[in-house]
């Protein structure tokens, strides 16, 4: 069987060409940029460049369905934002071919820090009480001197991400434009995140962690697993519910009582995976 991950310059697409080669699959890997972390590596047969599916989607969606044919790519499997793109261009590609993501609407529906919540409430899992806003005023009101949350609807990797545990002070900055923010009641808890792959709605695999060192407040870079059923309940249920296929990834605060409380998800992997 051989595989082709994309997005090779993240530390995560290195992950899995290891995980794939230790089980027998040839690796090829692909990116638009130069991806060094991955086409350095043993375990990876050939790397490969495409078009920016930014800027250029076609040309990314013929070259993928050309690298496909030629290589005899059996599993198509995406790491971080050309998720979204590879989705778009899925019906363009072979057939025959296995692509590890879900459609546009699950995955828009998911990436959306506040459209998530609705769906995981929806499906009995705990969230924070939420709003959009457009404005520091506007989020100033909602929180009514309490503790929140604000970002952006739509952004990844803690960008502009702002902390208030002690409410919106009045020397707050007003919001930059980054489209409808998300303003939240602050969690507080133990930290968890979570990692899994889903098929049709059935999650394959799971894994809980809790980030025990993070760069500037955002990402881990040093995490200990940890066994929390009621994580993974949810996972499976929210799975289900929107009939997932791919990789998804969830931010939890677990309260003293022990009931995690969803607070975003990522429809992709992400570069924190335990090993």
């Amino acid at each position: 069987m051989h595989v082709l991950i994309l997005g090779a310059r993240a530390p995560v697409a290195l992950d899995h060409a290891r995980r794939f080669a230790a089980q027998g699959w040839t690796v090829s890997v692909a990116d638009s940029a130069p991806c060094r972390v991955s086409s350095w590596s043993r375990h990876v047969h050939r790397a490969f460049r495409h078009p920016s599916p930014r800027d250029d989607l076609a040309g990314f969606a013929r070259a993928l369905a050309q690298l496909i044919d030629s290589q005899r790519i059996d599993l198509v499997l995406p790491t971080c934002e050309e998720s979204f793109y590879l989705s778009a261009i899925r019906p363009r590609l072979p057939a025959g071919c296995a692509v590890c993501v879900a459609s546009m609407e699950s995955m828009r529906a998911l990436h959306s820090k506040f459209r998530f919540l609705e769906v995981a409430s929806a499906c009995g899992v705990d969230v924070p009480q939420s709003a959009l806003v457009t404005n520091l005023m506007d989020a100033r009101d909602w929180a009514n001197g309490r503790p929140v949350v604000l970002k952006p609807e739509y952004s990844r990797f803690g960008v502009y991400v702002r902390l208030y545990p002690d409410g919106i002070g009045t020397a707050a900055a007003p919001l930059p434009f980054a489209g409808p923010w998300v303003v939240q009641a602050y969690q507080r808890g133990r930290e968890l995140c979570s990692y899994s792959t889903a098929v049709d709605g059935r999650v394959t695999a799971h894994v809980t962690y809790e980030p025990t060192y993070r760069l500037s407040g955002s990402s881990s870079y040093y995490f200990e697993p940890r066994r929390v059923p009621a994580v993974e309940d949810a996972v499976r249920r929210l799975a289900a519910a929107v009939a997932y296929t791919g990789q998804i990834s969830f931010d939890w605060i677990e309260r003293s009582d022990g009931v995690p409380v969803a607070l975003e998800c990522n429809p992709r992997a992400i570069s924190e995976q335990c090993r």
